[in-house]
């Protein structure tokens, strides 16, 4: 059985009785999230929502990574589905990429490189080199991950190249 360290649980209570932005309730999360736990990611990220402050490319990031870091896939898909609606382009590249990354999880490459590919277009459209980076490697991955040795060196080389691009 899993307890709750009691220092993460007066933290929570703290988070819990202040207000904060939505940009804090992405870092909480995420603090939740990376120390395992997803529940409490979540009911931070539910408050961010119920003050109108979810539905951000981060928010959906962290919410997704929480519902898969508690077994439930299935609703993190159904997430990432309803923000490719979404009229913020980088919300539906944030989509695509995690759709991406799911669907490798689960084995599909192919529907994997449609959404990262998918996502790379869009992150391009909207000129967000950092994703579009991300979008080039987890391709290099999947290349690799076909046994397509050649086309994954050089989309991995392509990906360090782009992220050398952004750095400078």
């Amino acid at each position: 059985m899993r307890v709750l360290n009691p220092f993460l649980f007066v933290l929570f209570l703290l988070l819990l009785s202040r207000d904060v932005e939505a940009g804090d309730a992405v870092s909480e999360a995420t603090a939740f999230r990376e120390a395992g736990h997803h529940r409490e990611a979540l009911v931070a990220l539910e408050r961010a929502r119920e003050r109108g402050e979810g539905d951000s490319s981060p928010w959906l990031r962290e919410q997704s990574l929480a519902l898969r870091g508690l077994g439930r896939r299935e609703e993190a898909a159904s997430r990432y589905n309803a923000a490719l609606h979404s009229p913020d382009l980088s919300l539906q590249a944030a989509a695509y990429y995690n759709l991406g990354h799911l669907q490798l999880t689960l084995g599909n490459l192919t529907l994997a490189r449609e959404h990262l590919e998918a996502c790379r277009d869009t992150c391009r459209e909207i000129g967000d080199r950092r994703v579009e980076g991300e979008a080039l490697h987890s391709l290099a991955v999947l290349l690799s991950m076909e046994n397509d040795e050649a086309a994954a060196i050089r989309a991995f080389e392509a990906a360090i190249a782009h992220r050398r691009e952004i750095s400078d």
